[in-house]
């Protein structure tokens, strides 16, 4: 198992932001609509939002992966847990 990170990290970008997302987050919820996911660590809990952010490149440049608050999870994911 990939050692946890998400005490430290808070912010990944491009090849980093994709293997740490697939080696070690829990996806959660797709939202199709907006090019967002929901991603959960499973040894801390702490949600991380991936998302396309550069609408100017090409398939929306490269992910970025954000730690974001349980507030803001269910704020923007309608996720209650």
């Amino acid at each position: 198992m990939t050692s946890c990170q998400c005490r430290n990290l808070t912010h990944l970008v491009g090849v980093p932001a994709e293997t740490y997302a697939q080696k070690h987050l829990k996806m959660i919820t797709i939202d199709s609509e907006n090019w967002v996911t929901l991603f959960r660590c499973p040894q801390t809990g702490r949600f991380w939002k991936e998302s396309y952010p550069h609408s100017g490149m090409h398939g929306g440049g490269p992910p970025e992966l954000v730690q974001i608050s349980a507030a803001v999870a269910k704020e923007e994911f309608h996720f209650s847990k």
